[in-house]
């Protein structure tokens, strides 16, 4: 395919987002990769469809080896009785997986919301018909532009767990790093992920590489999350 076919082809699929109810501005192209739909604007059509709820499940909370997040998610729909009839409900199920290896760098840290942005989005799109991946599930760090994330009761799921990182920090704070080229430890890297998902910010992962850095980091976001150090 030459590259005028291949701008026609682009054309075409955002042309088909449009005709289902995307509007322009929730349509992504990438060159080499396709033509994306927002994790927005499929909200934004499934309400206008009739969406009356989404709910989320963590199915797997990141751990060491793979540091993998699945979330599931149920996207219902109203579909209002016709001629006497009574009102139904329809559910569409989505799951979303996130790690290291398929987030964009600046959101690894927030994979439980990643993973569960994804769930909701694949759940959209079967309630509503769209076949097109959400750029919120482009893998790596080859997206045109920065994707956004939402929170939701997985997330929350994650964060309320009683005691956690407390109980993790206790385990850690006493234990003297032998040096500071030394790798941070999967106990640290549990914490700092926890934590950085907690207060909903961002924090370049070269900066707490090491046992140092992600133990200033964690008395830091334990400091600013209000808990005693």
């Amino acid at each position: 395919m030459d590259t005028e076919d291949q701008g026609r082809g682009l054309d075409s699929a955002a042309e088909s987002l449009q005709g289902r109810g995307i509007r322009p501005e929730h349509i992504v192209t990438i060159a080499g990769r396709g033509t994306f739909v927002l994790y927005a604007g499929l909200l934004d059509l499934a309400h206008f469809l009739g969406l009356s709820g989404i709910s989320t499940r963590l199915v797997q909370a990141p751990s060491a080896p793979a540091w993998t997040a699945i979330v599931h998610a149920t996207a219902t729909k109203c579909v209002p009785g016709v001629g006497g009839e009574p009102t139904t409900f329809m559910t569409f199920d989505g799951i979303g997986d996130a790690n290291e290896s398929n987030t964009n760098s600046t959101v690894t840290p927030h994979i439980i919301r990643v993973a569960e942005t994804r769930a909701k989005a694949r759940a959209l799109r079967d309630m509503t018909n769209i076949g097109s991946a959400a750029l919120e599930e482009l893998g790596g760090d080859g997206a045109a532009r920065p994707i956004s994330i939402s929170a939701g009761p997985a997330a929350a799921q994650w964060q309320a767990e009683p005691g956690s990182a407390d109980e993790h920090f206790e385990l850690l704070r006493d234990a003297r790093p032998a040096g500071a080229a030394d790798a941070v430890t999967p106990k640290q890297k549990w914490l700092v992920m926890k934590l950085l998902n907690e207060q909903g910010i961002s924090v370049d992962p070269k900066t707490w590489a090491t046992k140092d850095g992600a133990k200033a980091l964690i008395d830091t976001l334990l400091k600013k999350g209000g808990r005693a150090s």
